[in-house]
């Protein structure tokens, strides 16, 4: 059987990192998560639409869709707790009904 020899500890070297740098490569990591994830709805949703027959293409679309993808982005980041300049805005003006007074809006036609 073969030994096996371990590398010597005493020549590890190892970087001394400070706390906000550990932070910050944390917060990168995550942020680069997100986006990866909001990288592959956003291709997913342009797709679905195309099939839809929908014109992905002009000045229009893009500025609605890409607010509504910025919106998104602001959603996701809250889950995991990263600051987006469209938090204030939708904490002051989007408000959810309940379930149960939701029906009251519904047309009965």
């Amino acid at each position: 059987m073969t030994e096996i020899i371990g590398f010597p500890k005493s020549r590890i070297v190892r970087e001394n990192m400070n706390e906000d740098y550990i932070k910050k490569a944390k917060e990168t990591g995550l942020q680069n998560f997100c986006e990866a994830i909001l990288h592959d709805l956003t291709e997913g949703i342009i797709y679905e639409l195309e099939n839809y027959g929908i014109d992905t293409s002009s000045e229009k679309f893009i500025e609605d869709f890409s607010f509504a993808i910025e919106a998104l982005r602001a959603s996701v980041y809250r889950v995991v707790k990263i600051d987006h300049t469209l938090h204030e805005f939708l904490d002051n003006n989007v408000k959810l009904k309940s379930s149960m007074n939701a029906s009251d809006d519904v047309d009965d036609h």
